[in-house]
């Protein structure tokens, strides 16, 4: 699928990229120029692939973009293919479920 393989990519440029994991999703308001940049520009192309990619309706281009830059920071003790492995955890849990179980906004601890 296209999708999984811009995440694939996106998220491999995010983690090589010093700091730029968390710049995109830092508070901080030095960075709300670099996240709204990433942000306008990925946003339209990824929508597309989500579209075409048909996964699950409760997915936005948004939790994609935050789920990557997540996904983009070293696991201490672990190496890239430990993060490659879940990338490719979280590609699977995209694909639409029975709506029975599907949440129509974001689970809290």
């Amino acid at each position: 699928m296209a999708l999984a393989k811009w995440i694939r990519r996106y998220t491999d440029l995010v983690a090589t990229k010093a700091g730029l994991a968390s710049a995109l999703q830092s508070s901080d308001t030095a960075h709300e120029a670099l996240r709204a940049h990433f942000y306008e520009r990925m946003s339209p192309v990824l929508g597309e692939l989500i579209r075409a990619a048909g996964i699950r309706p409760d997915v936005s281009a948004a939790d994609i973009l935050h789920a990557v830059a997540l996904l983009s920071h070293a696991v201490p003790g672990e190496g890239p293919g430990y993060g490659r492995h879940l990338v490719d955890v979280f590609i699977d849990g995209l694909r639409p479920a029975p709506e029975a179980i599907i949440r129509t906004t974001p689970a809290t601890a």
